[in-house]
């Protein structure tokens, strides 16, 4: 079988997926309960499985429908992160636990005057509470 071209294949979007009710049947049926069967058929949602949580790609034109699905259904179902490839998501989810891990915070701020001219000196504490 030949390959398709890659203008005419389907433009995915990828949605990472958090929730304590985030699994397959969940998922299906709010997508189902609020755009229908047509809407999912155009939406052709296809489930990836991932460590921290789950991938969902769909078609890059029903991305805003399969959004307004979770936020309108009373599941535990949150969307964190839109992409446009995996290598991407799942490069941001790392960067956000590394900046998230070693963030410091303002202990304290004291201004300087040098002729005239206010110049903050900022002091830092790592996170170690």
């Amino acid at each position: 079988m030949k390959l398709l071209k890659p203008s005419h294949r389907e433009n995915k979007r990828y949605l990472f997926i958090k929730g304590k009710d985030a699994n397959k049947e969940t998922i299906d049926n709010c997508i189902l309960e609020f755009v229908g069967v047509l809407g999912y058929a155009e939406a052709s949602p296809k489930l990836l499985k991932n460590k921290k949580g789950l991938i969902l790609a769909v078609n890059y034109k029903s991305v805003d429908k399969i959004r307004t699905c979770f936020l309108m259904s009373e599941k535990d179902i949150k969307i964190e992160r839109v992409s446009g490839t995996i290598k991407k998501l799942s490069w941001y989810r790392r960067l956000r636990q590394r900046v998230y891990l070693m963030r410091p915070y303002f202990k304290c701020i004291k201004w300087i005057c040098i002729l005239a001219l206010p110049i903050p000196i900022l002091t830092f504490t790592t996170c170690a509470d």
